[in-house]
């Protein structure tokens, strides 16, 4: 993996430092033989690093999301509490049972019998036991597919949702590429990271904010203005550059999901009732 695919956390916008602990969701096959080997890499392959946020999340259809269960009364009432999101939205658990009926077909050439066992009449069969297996990760307990600031506690209610997820080595993450010139080559560089439905991180837009939503002033400041306009056509794209960084790093934006858009030759719109704007 070359360097530009990299992402650090600074650019995901976490509201503190990641926190690294054991792993228990996805054990390694070989961590007998690998723990005698090189101890330290097993170490590495064992643990999971915990990210949070404190967003300002909202869905113009107002839709309505699964709370986890809490079985600490006191918890619900703290506003500190983050929300857990399931980290393995994109990943089936099997059994050892079933998994290895599948190889045991494929590896024997019984196309047949391995129809059979994906047919449409064994999916109902197959999903079931898909969700039994959540049971038994630990980061599927208490836990909710996405988040939303719409979906308050009953007792606190805040605009700023906290959340967290975590990522582990061989997580699977769903992540937008796009191609980027690099030294006179398109390289494909991560452009979106998709942690939710919900929560979609866009890079270019925390990495170059001002290239992304704006340009940048092109003339300097001097000393001397001849009249009003002179000093406007300089410091206003100033202001605009410092006003559109501060915007995109600031806490207090605003995140509208499933808002529509109109699109009209090379320029879009939206649009938002006072009711809306009354609700956030």
């Amino acid at each position: 993996m070359t360097k530009s695919l990299s992402i650090k956390f600074s650019e995901i916008d976490v509201c503190c430092i990641p926190e690294i602990s054991e792993d228990t969701d996805m054990p390694s096959l070989n961590d007998g033989e690998n723990r005698r080997d090189d101890p330290e890499s097993t170490e590495n392959a064992r643990s999971k690093v915990t990210v949070k946020w404190r967003r300002r999340l909202y869905s113009f259809k107002t839709t309505v999301l699964a709370k986890p269960i809490i079985d600490d009364d006191e918890a619900q009432t703290r506003p500190d509490r983050y929300v857990k999101i399931y980290p393995h939205l994109k990943t089936a658990f099997v059994s050892f049972r079933f998994w290895k009926s599948i190889l045991q077909h494929v590896f024997g050439g019984n196309d047949n019998a391995l129809l059979h066992r994906l047919s449409i009449n064994a999916r109902e069969e197959i999903t079931q036991e898909l969700e039994r297996n959540k049971q038994h990760i630990d980061s599927f307990k208490n836990s909710v597919t996405d988040v939303n600031s719409e979906v308050s506690d009953q007792v606190i209610i805040d605009h700023f949702v906290p959340f967290q997820t975590s990522f582990r080595p061989g997580q699977i993450v769903t992540i937008q590429i796009s191609a980027q010139e690099l030294s006179g080559i398109l390289t494909p560089i991560p452009q979106i990271v998709i942690l939710t439905n919900g929560i979609k991180f866009c890079l270019p837009h925390v990495q170059d904010p001002i290239k992304t939503f704006l340009r940048y002033a092109k003339s300097s400041s001097l000393p001397k203005y001849r009249n009003i306009v002179d000093y406007m056509n300089i410091w206003l794209p100033i202001v605009e550059m410092e006003s559109t960084y501060n915007a995109v790093h600031s806490e207090e934006s605003v995140i509208i999901n499933e808002l529509p858009l109109k699109f009209k030759n090379n320029q879009g719109m939206f649009e938002l009732d006072q009711e809306f704007w009354r609700q956030t």
